[in-house]
């Protein structure tokens, strides 16, 4: 199991519910990143991403399970490579 997601499950999340979860992005190459940032930007918005810069990282949201969220990674490091940034993971708040 996915070491966030065991993670989860000890805090006693339901890891099939829906909740906000965070995807982080960041530039792989400070100055190329920024040309293709708007690119980014704007494919994920289509993919149905809320999307914000904190500092000079990328955070996308969307509503879906954390399992989900573990299956998505692959599909989000590919899109980010494809516009040269990295994707460093993703992440949810947790009442505990």
């Amino acid at each position: 199991m996915d070491p966030l997601l065991k993670q989860l499950q000890n805090d006693g999340v339901d890891l099939d519910a829906p909740r906000v979860i965070e995807h982080h992005i960041v530039g792989s190459i400070p100055i190329l990143s920024v040309l293709f940032r708007p690119f980014l930007y704007e494919k994920l918005e289509k993919l149905g991403f809320t999307v914000q810069t904190i500092d000079s990282d990328i955070q996308a949201s969307e509503t879906i399970s954390p399992n989900e969220a573990a299956l998505k990674q692959i599909k989000m490091r590919s899109l980010c490579a494809q516009h040269l940034h990295s994707y460093d993971g993703w992440g949810t708040s947790v009442d505990v």
